[in-house]
C-alpha cells in the first residue's frame, strides 16, 4: 500500500507540475444584445458569481423591460449566476440617462452593495446632483432594489471601487473635476480629475468625503482597500504635490503616470503616500489585499525600464508591483512580449498559492486583440500563462475586465467582436460576439463543472405576472405552454439561431403551467412556469 501511494504521489506531483491553463469553455450571455457590456464580476457566497454591466437601449431577449424610457441611454445590468453556471436573475436599474455599471460586493445578510455612475434623475435614481454621480445601490439576496443614493457635485463624479467598513459602512472611491454640492475641494482647473473618497454609514448616509491628489490628473481606476481600521487607496497620478509629494526617488525625470498608494486614517486624513513607477507611465493601477501575509499587490501597465521597473520586455508590459502595508515595495514584475502591447486589467489570488494577473494585448503589427492570464507564484515566478480569445485574423475589439477564481479554476468576463474562439467550446452565437464568460482550468487535471449546455430550460422571471421568457438549448425544435388540464397556450417553433422566446402573459388566468421543449434532435424537457 505505502509503495502504491508513492507512486501515486509522485504522478500527481509530475502531473501538477506539468499543467497548464485550459479554456474549457466559453459562454457568451445568451439573449443580451450587442450594445450590452459586462465589465466586472464578484464570486458569491453560493459558489456563483454576480456580473455587473450595462445595457445600451436594447430591451429583448432574457432583459427584463427598463425601469424608464431610454431612448437614447443605457441602465445597469446585474446578472446572478449560480453555481450550475445557469442564470439566477437579472435585473435593470437606473433612470432616462446613462448608468455605467462598477464594483459590488456581497454583504453578510446575502444582499449586495453597487456601485455605479450616474447621469440621472428619474426613474431609480433619487438625489442627483449633476454631471455624473456616484450611485450606490442596495439590494436584497434576490437582486430587488432596497435603497439607493448618489453623491457628488456639479461636475463629473466617475465611482470605481468599493469596500466594506468595519463598522458596517461603505467607502468608495473615484474621481471629481469640480466643486459644488457634497464635493467641497478641488485642485487644478475642470480639465483635471482628482481622487474623491466618500464614506457613508450601512443605510448609505454620508459621513464625509475628501478630495485627494494634486494639480495634475488623478485616474478613475483605482482601487480602496479596507484594512485594520485603516484605508488604502491605490491608483496612478502625474501629481507631484498636495497629496502625492512621495517622488524623490526619480525627482525632475517623471512626466507622466506613477502607481500611487496613500494611506488614510479612519477619517480619511492621509498618514502617508508612496509611488511607484520609471520615467514614462505606469497606468490603470488595480489592487487586492492578500490575507495569507498581509501585502497589497498591484497591476496595470508600464512604459517604464528604469527606476524601479526591471524586465521590462518593450511596447507596453503589464506591470505587478507587491507592497507590505507600509509601503515597502517587495518584489515587481513586468509581463509582456516584444511584438504586443500589454496592459493589466485585474488580479486575484489564485487559491493554490501565487496570483492570476490578467490583462489585454494588442500586436503592433496586425493590432489583433487577445487576452493574457499570467499564473504567478508568491515570489513573481511565472507558472504558467495562457492567450486566448476571438478565432480571427483581422482587426477586433476584445476586451478583458476581471477575473476570479470560481469552483476548481477561474472565471474570465470581457467583451468581445467575435463569437467563436480559439480553444475550448462556444455557446450562445447571437451575431458575432457580445459580453462572454470564460470558463478556465488546467489541464491534464482540470476537473471543472463545464458549462455544455442547457440541460434544463430557464424561465425568467418566474413566478410571472405580464410577461416571460424561456430560454432554450440552441437547437431546432419547438416550444409548447400548456395548462394543468392540457389545454395549449402557447406554441411556435424555434430554430437553431434563436435559443429564447418572450411569452405575453397578462392575459392567462393565476395558476401553474408546464413549460416544455421538443427538440428535432429528439431531447425533450419541461419546466413549471407559475403566473400570478
Amino acid at each position: 500500500m505505502k509503495k502504491l501511494l508513492s507512486i501515486f504521489f509522485f504522478l500527481f506531483c509530475f502531473a501538477a507540475s506539468g499543467q497548464s491553463l485550459h479554456v474549457d469553455s466559453t459562454r457568451f450571455i445568451t439573449g443580451l444584445k450587442c450594445c450590452t457590456q459586462i465589465v466586472n464580476s464578484i464570486p458569491t457566497a453560493d459558489k456563483g458569481m454576480l456580473l455587473l454591466g450595462s445595457e445600451n437601449n436594447n430591451p429583448g431577449g432574457i432583459i427584463p423591460p427598463f425601469p424608464i424610457d431610454t431612448s437614447t441611454a443605457g441602465n445597469l445590468m446585474i446578472v446572478k449566476i449560480d453555481s450550475n453556471q445557469k442564470m439566477s436573475w437579472i435585473r435593470i436599474y437606473g433612470g432616462s440617462e446613462n448608468e455605467g455599471a462598477g464594483p459590488a460586493c456581497q454583504l453578510p445578510d446575502g444582499g449586495y452593495a453597487v456601485l455605479a455612475s450616474t447621469q440621472s434623475s428619474n426613474g431609480n435614481v433619487t438625489g442627483f446632483h449633476g454631471g455624473y454621480d456616484y450611485w450606490l445601490l442596495r439590494l436584497d439576496d434576490s437582486g430587488n432594489l432596497l435603497w439607493e443614493n448618489c453623491y457628488g457635485g456639479p461636475g463629473d463624479e466617475g465611482a470605481s471601487s468599493l469596500a466594506l467598513t468595519p463598522d458596517g459602512g461603505f467607502i468608495m472611491l473615484g474621481t471629481t473635476n469640480d466643486t459644488g454640492g457634497e464635493v467641497t475641494l478641488h485642485y487644478g482647473d475642470e480639465l483635471s480629475y482628482d481622487w474623491w473618497v466618500v464614506k457613508t454609514d450601512s443605510l448609505g448616509n454620508l459621513q464625509w468625503q475628501k478630495t485627494l491628489g494634486g494639480t495634475g490628473q488623478e485616474t478613475a481606476q483605482g482601487t480602496i482597500l479596507s484594512i485594520d481600521s485603516a484605508y488604502y487607496l491605490i491608483s496612478s497620478s502625474t501629481s507631484t504635490d498636495h497629496n502625492c509629494t512621495d517622488t524623490c526617488w526619480h525627482a525632475n525625470v517623471n512626466t507622466g503616470y506613477d502607481y500611487y498608494l496613500l494611506k488614510l486614517d479612519g477619517s480619511g486624513n492621509v498618514l502617508w503616500d508612496s509611488s511607484y513607477g520609471g520615467s514614462n507611465d505606469e497606468d490603470e493601477a488595480y489592487a487586492i489585499f492578500d490575507t495569507r501575509d498581509s501585502t497589497i499587490v498591484i497591476t496595470g501597465s508600464t512604459a517604464s525600464d528604469n527606476y524601479m521597473v526591471t524586465g521590462y520586455v518593450g511596447e507596453g508590459d503589464m506591470w505587478v508591483v507587491k507592497v507590505n502595508k507600509n509601503g515597502t515595495l517587495l518584489w515587481q514584475k513586468t509581463l509582456g512580449s516584444s511584438s504586443e502591447e500589454t496592459a493589466g486589467t485585474g488580479i486575484c489570488v489564485a487559491p493554490e498559492g501565487g496570483y492570476m494577473a490578467y490583462g489585454n494585448m494588442r500586436n503592433i503589427t496586425t493590432s489583433i486583440e487577445d487576452f493574457w492570464l499570467f499564473n504567478l507564484d508568491s515570489a513573481a515566478n511565472i507558472i504558467t500563462n495562457k492567450t486566448f480569445g476571438g478565432d480571427t485574423t483581422t482587426f477586433i475589439v476584445e476586451t478583458a475586465y476581471s477575473i476570479i477564481p470560481y469552483l476548481n479554476g477561474y472565471v474570465a468576463v470581457g467583451l468581445s467582436g467575435t463569437d467563436t474562439f480559439t480553444e475550448g467550446s462556444t455557446y450562445g452565437n447571437f451575431d458575432g460576439g457580445g459580453p462572454f464568460i470564460s470558463y478556465i482550468g488546467y489541464w491534464p487535471l482540470a476537473v471543472m463543472n463545464i458549462y455544455i449546455q442547457n440541460e434544463e430550460l430557464q424561465i425568467y422571471p418566474n413566478p410571472a405576472n405580464k410577461y416571460t421568457t424561456v430560454v432554450m438549448p440552441n437547437t431546432n425544435g419547438e416550444i409548447q405552454v400548456i395548462n394543468c388540464v392540457g389545454e395549449r397556450f402557447f406554441e411556435e417553433k424555434i430554430s437553431q439561431n434563436t435559443n429564447y422566446v418572450n411569452i405575453h402573459t397578462e392575459a392567462w388566468a393565476t395558476g401553474l403551467y408546464i413549460v416544455k421543449w421538443q427538440g428535432d434532435d429528439g431531447i425533450v424537457l419541461t419546466k413549471k412556469l407559475i403566473i400570478n
